[in-house]
């Protein structure tokens, strides 16, 4: 199991007082980037050869079978840009790759949450957020999950020592 820090992790905290201030931002979390529009989180950026992107996770997760893989991949929809479709409700990406958009979605939530707690997991309370200087412009609309919700699951995940088995190109080790 994870070593626990006894104290709440001071970034998991200011993740949550972005949501209660309505907040918008790219913030910086260890190694990782995070977008918070209308203090709802927008994206968890991965980590190359650390994460799994949203096609991996889904190959991994036996939902994405073969044709939809080979689909994705005819469109350019593999990795980041798969991500960014979802987000963006492109009905392509759940068109080519034969699941409902609720599915991708509710496994984009996922991937966000597994990189939260792996992050938390990694850094303990040693882990701030911090405002990027000059970020992107943040585009209005798109799939966003509430703060406190994907916050909170990945406490829990990092709690449980679930972490201890990071997913290295869409598989699971250990």
């Amino acid at each position: 199991m994870t070593s626990w820090p006894g104290a709440p992790l001071a970034a998991a905290v200011e993740l949550l007082a972005l949501e209660g201030r309505g907040a918008s931002g790219v913030f910086r979390l260890g190694a990782r980037t995070v977008v918070v529009r209308r203090g709802r989180i927008a994206a968890v950026s991965g980590r190359a050869g650390i994460d799994a992107s949203l096609h991996d996770f889904l190959v991994a997760a036996g939902r994405l079978g073969d044709t939809g893989r080979a689909r994705l991949a005819a469109a350019g929809l593999g990795g980041e840009a798969l991500e960014a479709a979802v987000v963006g409700g492109d009905a392509a990406a759940a068109e080519r790759s034969d699941l409902r958009m609720e599915t991708l979605r509710e496994s984009l939530r996922s991937a966000w949450m597994e990189r939260l707690a792996r992050t938390f997991a990694e850094e303990g309370g040693e882990l701030s957020l911090a405002r990027e200087p000059s970020p992107p412009t943040i585009a209005e609309g798109g799939y966003d999950v509430s703060s406190l919700a994907l916050v909170l699951d990945a406490l829990e995940r990092c709690a449980s020592g679930a972490t201890r088995r990071p997913w290295v190109s869409g598989r699971r080790s250990g």
